[in-house]
């Protein structure tokens, strides 16, 4: 409000309203908004206390008679308009500076006030003033600038915690704006933090599966047929197209022009390869789960007939031997007693199998190392296996040369392995020959055990897989390859299958030397 000019005029003389003093005179003066009464002409006749505490007047008289359409304060535009309507409203920022220089005014700075300015006329629709009302609307400015930056801070801190980093997405400029700030340093260096991107090139660094995605849910928040963005995508922080991280992606659209199309969209993303992981370990887990269940089954159903099998031959045998003694010649008696030798192998080959299997499984096999003559342990097999040959099928042995050939293992579990391969070579080898052979390889030993039998051309990698049997026809629970695998893998070797219908299986593996 400016005090230059007079404060009285040639043509007439200013007085303040004379009012008795009473219950109104209390109310005007206590209104918690200022009132300012003008004459005719616009100028100050009258105005209330809470007035002089917005201004900063210690004596009212003093600004007495000033017009308020020389007040410079106020915009030509608001005063202007002032003048033309019989009731306008406006703001402007008040500064009172200059009238402590004349010591009207104790106030000191800037006040933010709401004006409303309105015409009087009398009954006979005569103008005879007006009223100026002043609100000052500084301290609830500043109480909702504080909110907000309270707000502001209240969000930045739960962004932190949640490691989320915010993004807007500006439509008339193409440009998306992303605060990298808050992402956890395990995944993103923070040596660019504010970084600005177009469209094209934050799709360009998506995984490829999940650029159609994206971008359908970003066509629909883009016309209107929803205001939410919301997906799970992975994304290559670094740029670098092996190491896509996921992310969790929401925003809003927070801007329209007045056609309804949507001028800016806000929101956060947040890492999310941690609980991805998890999720993934979880899975897995689940799976081992349900496979040992379906395991378990499998080896129930297994068992009870590779055990009762045997069994059942053990305990015929030794009823015939035992009710038929004294009738039974020498020979007769013992084809019985060869024949519950055999059946006990079985069971215990089996049992020892199951064994092995499960402290492969739980980690508690132990190794003993020491040095072992190929020859000698591999000569020893030969004879154990000679019963099993015949005129049809012959038993070969080879040592390439190697008569000598040590190697520092554990030669019990080595020759697990053999007789388990062996075993099974013979078991489905009805005419040719099956051979056992080991030579030197660079990488250690390498064994052989081949066979002229049907082969295996369906199973795959298949054929170590737990119960896997080529022929369910052939008796066993098929244990005896999948022990090898893990003993092969447990010796520190590796061991691999070759086989072609018709023609014959091989089963190779590779032992090293252990200190």
């Amino acid at each position: 409000m400016n005090t230059q000019g007079s404060y009285a005029s040639s043509d007439a003389t200013i007085r303040p309203i004379s009012v008795e003093k009473g219950i109104s005179e209390l109310m005007y003066d206590n209104i918690p908004v200022g009132v300012v009464i003008c004459d005719s002409k616009g100028r100050i006749i009258r105005m209330n206390q809470r007035n002089c505490e917005i201004f900063g007047v210690q004596n009212p008289k003093l600004v007495y008679g000033f017009s308020l359409f020389d007040d410079e304060m106020i915009s030509t535009t608001h005063r202007e308009q002032m003048r033309l309507n019989d009731d306008y409203t406006y703001t402007y920022e008040l500064d009172t500076s200059y009238l402590n220089t004349r010591g009207k005014s104790t106030f000191q700075g800037k006040k933010q006030l709401l004006c409303r300015f309105r015409k009087i006329y009398d009954e006979n629709r005569v103008h005879k003033g007006y009223v100026l009302v002043n609100v000052d609307m500084t301290s609830s400015q500043q109480d909702l600038r504080n909110e907000a930056i309270s707000l502001s801070r209240q969000l930045q801190l739960i962004h932190a915690a949640a490691n989320m980093m915010s993004w807007r997405y500006d439509v008339l400029s193409g440009r998306l704006f992303v605060n990298y700030s808050n992402a956890p340093t395990e995944f993103l260096n923070k040596t660019d933090v504010l970084k600005q991107l177009t469209l094209s090139e934050f799709v360009r660094n998506l995984h490829p599966d999940d650029h159609p995605i994206f971008m359908e849910k970003f066509a629909s928040v883009i016309r209107r047929h929803t205001d939410v963005l919301e997906m799970e995508l992975r994304y290559n922080f670094h740029e670098n197209n092996e190491n896509y991280i996921w992310a969790s992606m929401a925003g809003i659209v927070s801007e329209v022009d007045k056609d309804n199309k949507v001028l800016l969209l806000l929101g956060s993303t947040r890492i999310i390869e941690p609980q991805k992981r998890m999720e993934a370990e979880l899975r897995e887990a689940k799976e081992k789960a349900e496979a040992s269940d379906r395991l378990k089954t499998t080896f129930i159903e297994q068992t009870n007939h590779e055990i009762r099998t045997p069994l059942n031959a053990i305990v015929g045998y030794a009823d015939v031997l035992t009710s038929c003694h004294d009738v039974l010649d020498e020979k007769s008696k013992q084809e019985l007693v060869e024949g519950i030798h055999q059946n006990s192998d079985k069971m215990l080959t089996m049992v020892n199998s199951i064994l092995y299997l499960s402290q492969l499984n739980t980690g508690t096999l132990q190794k003993e190392v020491r040095e072992c003559s190929l020859h000698d342990l591999c000569n020893s097999l030969y004879h154990k296996f000679i019963p099993y040959s015949s005129v049809e099928v012959e038993l070969k042995m080879d040592a390439n040369g190697n008569d000598s050939l040590v190697l520092h293992t554990d030669s019990k579990l080595l020759t697990i392995i053999l007789s388990n391969l062996m075993d099974n070579a013979f078991k489905f080898t009805k005419k040719g020959s099956v051979t056992l052979s080991y030579k030197k390889v660079e990488k250690g030993v390498e064994f052989c055990v081949s066979d002229t039998g049907p082969g295996l051309p369906s199973m795959g990698t298949h054929v170590f897989d737990l119960f896997s049997k080529g022929d369910r026809f052939i008796p066993g629970m098929g244990l005896g390859l999948p022990l090898c695998h893990g003993l092969v893998q447990f010796l520190g070797g590796s061991i691999s299958c070759e086989s072609q219908e018709g023609v014959g299986a091989k089963f190779i593996f590779v032992l090293p030397e252990i200190s």
